[in-house]
């Protein structure tokens, strides 16, 4: 049988110049090794010690390099203005102290999302328990206090069909394990319901989010279900 190649393909491969391609002449080592201590440094060294997803609520982070050009996307919440401009001035200060002479361009994205996300809730629930060494029942308190306010707020977004606007219209909370000290063994739980969570209708979309402690009575996890509708 032939075999069917595609040549149209092949010379646009050979022809033209992909954006990811990078375009050096000489000691190709030199060039590799300035992008891996790069990607070292901010991955694996700069956001570990800074411990940005406890102390500035970043939730996720991406680099690529495009041409001379460094980038980071960060996906973030910051509750002012104030505590942007810290963030920012940090990483510009860190940025032309230590890695100046690389002949980057440094360029900084922030892509902001709700902050009832699965990924927010997370983040909170790390920031009290690991910052503020709040205990798994007083998290559980703060947690439908916060959920409570938010209740029939609209948010946007993003389907198949577009940008749609969907507000949450309940949420169902459960504290699980060993929390606190008591005369038995036994495993505790303490479940809230609030507002409407009806998880038969189409209409309604549900969020997932479980959150595992480890302490010295034994382990629990906080599981939240958050209940929205178009």
């Amino acid at each position: 049988m032939s075999k069917k190649i595609n040549l149209s393909g092949k010379c646009l491969a050979l022809t033209n110049l992909w954006v990811m391609q990078f375009q050096h002449f000489g000691n190709f080592t030199s060039l590799f090794s300035k992008y891996t201590f790069l990607f070292l440094i901010f991955k694996f060294f700069l956001f570990k010690q800074l411990n940005l997803k406890n102390n500035f609520f970043v939730l996720d982070y991406k680099f690529f390099i495009l041409k001379n050009e460094f980038f980071i996307v960060l996906t973030n919440f910051f509750k002012n203005f104030n505590e942007f401009n810290y963030f920012f001035n940090l990483l510009s200060s860190i940025w032309f102290k230590n890695f100046n002479f690389l002949s980057f361009r440094f360029l900084i994205f922030f892509k902001k999302t709700f902050y009832l996300s699965s990924d927010f809730l997370q983040s909170y629930i790390s920031y009290l328990s690991k910052k503020l060494f709040y205990s798994p029942k007083k998290i559980f308190t703060l947690l439908f206090i916060l959920l409570k306010k938010k209740l029939n707020q609209s948010i946007l977004t993003t389907t198949k069909n577009g940008l749609k606007r969907k507000k949450i219209i309940g949420f169902k909370m459960q504290l699980r394990g060993r929390y606190e000290l008591t005369k038995t063994a036994m495993a505790k739980i303490t479940q809230i319901k609030f507002g409407k969570i009806n998880s038969t209708d189409l209409k309604i979309n549900v969020t997932f989010m479980n959150y595992f402690f480890y302490t010295k009575l034994g382990n629990c996890s906080i599981k939240i279900w958050l209940f929205s509708s178009f």
